[in-house]
């Protein structure tokens, strides 16, 4: 219930910043980070490849931007071919869910001086030979940008952007790696009769 659940998102926080910590370091030392974990079945994943996002958002063309930093993030940190969906051992898919604008952080004097930009997306890994869902998440991420320069919005927005596509991208990888093998989580406590 609320415990598992709490348990499921500490184990999944962890295994994004073990991903991040190994790509970080290891290019600065020669070392692969080899994010191409193996299939179900065992079969070596080669490639990968990102569908196009639905945009269940009032906000138009988020869904390409989240493709293009996806598509990034793949080259950056998998040890994998980024070939067509068609042509891919695993697809990224998914929709971005929503898109909020809310209010940052304000002076002594009240005074709004910053707009957090808000992005929630679900994705799923997908064996494309069996398709078979072998990872999914969900992934919240919010920035905030000083209203007092104007054109910052679209930087913000790609930051947002580029922060999805990473934690998507590192969760996935992760949990087709590990979510098969990692200690199983404790059971419910039985219910009081």
């Amino acid at each position: 219930t609320a415990v598992i659940a709490a348990l499921e998102r500490i184990a999944r926080a962890g295994l994004v910043a073990l991903a991040l910590a190994t790509s970080a370091v290891g290019p600065s030392c020669g070392y692969s980070a080899g994010l191409a974990p193996a299939r179900p079945g065992g079969a070596e994943t080669r490639s990968i490849g990102v569908e196009i996002f639905g945009n269940q958002t009032l906000l138009p063309n988020l869904e390409r931007g989240l493709h293009e930093a996806l598509s990034t993030a793949a080259r950056r940190h998998a040890n994998m071919t980024l070939v067509s969906p068609e042509r891919a051992d695993v697809v990224i898919r998914g929709d971005v869910v929503d898109f909020r604008r809310q209010q940052g952080a304000r002076t002594t004097g009240n005074r709004f001086v910053e707009a957090r930009d808000v992005v929630t997306v679900d994705a799923t890994l997908v064996d494309r030979a069996s398709g078979e869902v072998v990872a999914r998440t969900r992934t919240e991420v919010g920035f905030g940008t000083a209203i007092d320069v104007a054109g910052r919005e679209p930087a913000a927005r790609d930051n947002v952007l580029r922060n999805s596509a990473d934690r998507i991208l590192l969760t996935l990888l992760a949990e087709l790696q590990y979510g098969r093998t990692a200690p199983p989580l404790p059971e419910d406590p039985p219910a009081d009769g």
